[in-house]
């Protein structure tokens, strides 16, 4: 009896170890996109879901000269977490926009230069990142 019982909660615990919840769902998400020469702020129209409760984080692998200002809204644009501000030498640098995001949730990216470019001249405008939610 005490064999068969050290058995099961050896596949009980085996079965906890395996198990995936809704937290370990989150996955990287490729981003690109423009910044206004203004320094304006982009809002994107592309909505975004969060897959399973816990962070959003961003890195980029390519930077604006004068760095890149990051954050996310809610379906009412609403801020949700912290605003992050990347400059041109911090790509590979990863940060936390909001923490417990809960599984579902619908949210935008808006971004913009970290300091506008009046009259031109901060070319290039672009970044490239990855966006974990």
């Amino acid at each position: 009896m005490v064999k068969r019982m050290v058995a099961m909660g050896a596949v009980a615990a085996g079965v906890v170890a395996l198990g995936v919840t809704t937290a370990d769902a989150a996955s990287d998400h490729g981003i690109t996109g423009t910044n206004y020469a203004s320094g304006d702020l982009y809002i994107s129209s592309n909505a975004r879901f969060k897959e399973g409760t816990g962070s959003v984080t961003v890195s980029f692998s390519s930077l604006p000269k004068n760095g890149q200002y990051f954050e996310l809204l809610s379906v009412s644009y609403a801020l949700i977490g912290n605003p992050q501000t990347w400059t041109k030498s911090e790509t590979n640098v990863r940060r936390t926009l909001a923490g417990s995001v809960t599984n579902g949730r619908q949210f935008y990216n808006a971004f913009r230069l970290s300091s506008g470019c009046p009259g031109g001249g901060c070319s290039p405008y672009n970044f490239i990142g990855s966006e974990h939610y």
